[in-house]
């Protein structure tokens, strides 16, 4: 599949460039993907609107993906990334210890790798914006984090943008013509959780089991001591 590029050095953060771009384009775009990647954030941003550390050296970028999918399959192409991302840092560490903390972190020896976030955006047109930032050559100290150049991968920004991007684009046309299946077993086969205790923060109420799966739209799914299985589609993760 092909898309358009385009690098900016300095940013607010990328996914501002993307709704930008997104809202620009709309009506007369192709419905080619259009990635940018930047040198450098100034507000960067994670899930729930957290700051994203975003130190130059460090990879940064969103796809803008033209989906005309329905809502409950959105949530799905965080599980495909992943899995590209993995297959991504593999190709250039093949024992790389890279796991994947539900639904959209990346870890390495317990420790905060990287991470996706996700928005859509409806000019006419209907976007999936795919950010994903990865620790390179620094990491945040306020949280257990790592990056790669501590764990011997010095790795160029270019280059893994355009393995990174041929997988993933691999993965989502995958997706598209097979369902969901396949991206759930390997996301599953990587999965940080496996054979693991955990712990979902839902608002107030804490719930404890082992990971049992996610299902087929992507929801964690727990088993409780009584053997009881309980689906979330949202919640904070914690190990036991």
């Amino acid at each position: 599949m092909k898309y358009t590029y385009e690098w900016i050095e300095h940013t607010s953060s990328t996914m501002d460039e993307a709704k930008i771009w997104a809202e620009k384009n709309a009506s007369t775009a192709e419905k080619v993907p259009h990635f940018i990647q930047a040198g450098l954030q100034s507000i960067g941003r994670g899930k729930a609107g957290r700051n994203w550390v975003s130190k130059k050296g460090n990879f940064f970028s969103t796809l803008i993906l033209h989906f005309p999918h329905s809502l409950d399959k959105r949530g799905q192409i965080s599980f495909v990334t992943g899995v590209s991302v993995v297959r991504a840092l593999r190709e250039f560490k093949k024992n790389l210890p890279v796991k994947l903390k539900w639904p959209n972190d990346f870890y390495v020896e317990g420790k905060k790798l990287g991470g996706i976030l996700l928005e859509f955006h409806d000019y006419g047109q209907p976007y999936l914006c795919i950010a994903v930032g990865i620790n390179f050559v620094s990491n945040p100290a306020h949280v257990s984090s790592t990056h790669l150049k501590k764990l011997g991968l010095d790795l160029d920004l270019h280059l893994f943008r355009r393995v990174f991007l041929k997988n993933l684009l691999e993965d989502y046309k995958t997706w598209v013509d097979n369902g969901f299946s396949k991206i759930k077993n390997s996301w599953i086969s990587n999965s940080l959780h496996k054979d693991s205790m955990v712990s979902i923060s839902l608002g107030k109420r804490k719930y404890v089991g082992e990971f049992h799966t996610i299902s087929d739209v992507g929801e964690l799914v727990l088993k409780n001591e009584d053997g009881k299985s309980i689906v979330f589609s949202t919640g904070e993760v914690f190990f036991e």
